[in-house]
């Protein structure tokens, strides 16, 4: 994820805690919709683009 959001012309060193933020939001969607104990990596894997909409739609 760092490697894409570089690509996108995202300097490094904000590339990477805004990875870190977009996995942690796309396990919460995850969790919020499957359960916290039950959700595993692979189901994080398919909150991504949510994680990113929600961003958007929040400005965040």
């Amino acid at each position: 994820m760092i490697g894409g959001i570089i690509a996108q012309g995202i300097v490094p060193e904000q590339a990477a805690p805004a990875a870190v933020y977009l996995h942690g939001e796309a396990g919460d969607l995850a969790a919020g919709q499957l359960s916290e104990p039950g959700v595993i990596a692979s189901d994080v894997i398919d909150y991504i683009p949510k994680a990113l909409k929600a961003i958007e739609l929040t400005g965040g």
